[in-house]
């Protein structure tokens, strides 16, 4: 069955109404991003913390510019604030009555949306901060507490190992969700995704220079990865059946995902930066406290199963 002659007449405005939303995105973004830097700097720059200062030159685009980091800062929060919050406002008044309206309306109005949010936002946290600070990790120099790595061994250990884990952690990830059930299982995935971390902290700790012992601790680890992932995947494929725009339920918790865990990085490196030699150790460490909020939202959010759905 082809589309309707409503649904083709809505293609343009909801169209245009899609790009609104990803500008209101790019400049929230940009707008916090922003007011994060100038809080951090303040705070930070008379503690001489690195990572939160603000150079005295900003860059656009590689090339340095006449602007010190506060200004260029401060234009960027002065251009991005008031287009964000007149594309809410205009997207606010566009949408309303309309089935994205009704899809972004139901989403957020679901029954237990609070500590599903939570979870979108701390359940993989932890990991996430490992997979992007452990590259770093592993071809960082000794003097600075990475493993000083080559790019071979590095593709060697991530490119072929890791994926190797993630793709075993995925199966068996699933394999337990269809055996014990989400509900059951859910704890059990979970704290198998964090403990691996463990073993990055006694790396940095002990710093191994056998590639064997590096590449095995990379495929627990992304086999951990794998494993957490399958549990939140089918989760968010749960949470997307409830109502009737599964679809669109489903795009939005990725997307609230996706820029949760963003987060993570930026707040590994300032930790790296700020520990010296043992900065990934202070990252490890980190990651591995950021796993309990993670796995205490999973005693709040709610478990319909697929029976129950609406």
């Amino acid at each position: 069955m082809g589309p309707s002659e409503t649904q083709k007449s809505e293609f343009v405005p909801n169209l245009v109404r899609t790009l609104g939303i990803l500008g209101f995105y790019g400049t929230t973004y940009f707008t916090l991003s922003a007011t994060w830097k100038l809080l951090a700097n303040a705070i930070g720059g008379p503690m001489n913390q690195k990572g939160w200062m603000l150079p005295q030159q900003a860059l656009f685009l590689g090339i340095e510019t006449t602007l010190s980091g506060i200004a260029a800062e401060m234009i960027q929060l002065a251009f991005c604030l008031p287009v964000a919050v007149g594309l809410f406002l205009w997207l606010r008044s566009s949408i309303r009555g309309t089935e994205m309206g009704e899809a972004f309306s139901s989403f957020f109005r679901q029954s237990g949306i609070i500590p599903i949010l939570f979870f979108m936002l701390f359940y993989r946290f932890a990991e996430a901060m490992v997979a992007k600070m452990s590259v770093l990790f592993l071809k960082g120099d000794h003097s600075m507490g990475g493993l000083a790595l080559d790019n071979t061994a590095i593709g060697l250990v991530k490119g072929a190992i890791g994926v190797a884990g993630i793709i075993c952690g995925g199966i068996i990830g699933g394999i337990l969700v269809s055996r014990l059930g989400l509900k059951k299982g859910f704890w059990m995935i979970a704290i198998m995704m964090h403990l691996p971390i463990l073993l990055y902290i006694i790396a940095a700790l002990t710093k191994p220079s056998s590639i064997a012992i590096i590449a095995t601790i990379d495929f627990i680890d992304q086999f951990g990865y794998g494993l957490g992932y399958a549990g939140y995947t089918v989760y968010l494929m749960r949470i997307a059946q409830r109502g009737q725009h599964r679809t669109a339920h489903y795009a939005i918790g990725t997307g609230l995902g996706a820029t949760f865990i963003a987060l993570s990085g930026i707040l590994g490196g300032v930790i790296q930066a700020n520990g010296g030699a043992n900065g990934y150790i202070h990252v490890f460490v980190a990651a591995l406290l950021f796993g309990i909020p993670g796995l205490i939202t999973l005693a709040f959010i709610p478990h319909d199963e697929p029976a129950e759905s609406n």
